[in-house]
């Protein structure tokens, strides 16, 4: 004979309930964060960049600064774009000069932060453009390979216009 089923009705409703449950939590993932591959475009990127800078600041928080760099960090953080680089449209020495205006301290001091900020994970994260960026990787990723260097400093505006034939 057939042996009876350990199973009871209730046990498959206990089960559908479960499934029922798990499944309608859809767009938080697993561990209730959200899978961000279920949450529309926009939301995706908002949520990404709330990512990035909470990453930030929890690695603020960890790293040994005093109470004037982490109030520089934090400025500096707030004014990440969602592609992680520095959102100001002024460039160079004068973004350093503005943000040590709004910090009430020395450019020297913010440089020195953007300088630590950038080797924060992800490295190359709050660079004036995308040339800084590619050289802190370089410079953290590859720091003997003179190559990678030769390229990014002198020759990135053919890099980026791919005149390969130039660069060699």
């Amino acid at each position: 004979g057939e042996e009876p089923s350990n199973r009871t009705e209730d046990e498959f409703q206990w089960d559908k309930y479960l499934d029922g449950y798990l499944n309608s939590r859809g767009a938080e993932g697993a561990f209730g964060r959200p899978n961000l591959d279920d949450l529309p475009s926009q939301d995706r990127r908002l949520h990404t960049r709330i990512d990035l800078k909470e990453h930030l600041l929890w690695q603020l928080r960890l790293g040994e600064f005093d109470d004037e760099e982490r109030n520089i960090g934090v400025f500096i953080i707030g004014n990440i774009d969602e592609d992680g680089l520095l959102s100001r449209d002024d460039s160079g020495e004068e973004a350093v000069a503005s943000f040590a205006v709004e910090c009430e301290t020395t450019p020297a001091k913010v440089e020195e932060m953007l300088t630590r900020i950038q080797l924060f994970d992800p490295v190359g994260v709050a660079s004036r453009d995308v040339r800084e960026c590619l050289l802190v990787q370089a410079r953290h990723f590859a720091p003997t390979n003179v190559l990678i260097h030769r390229i990014l400093e002198p020759c990135y505006d053919d890099l980026q216009k791919m005149k390969f034939q130039q660069i060699a």
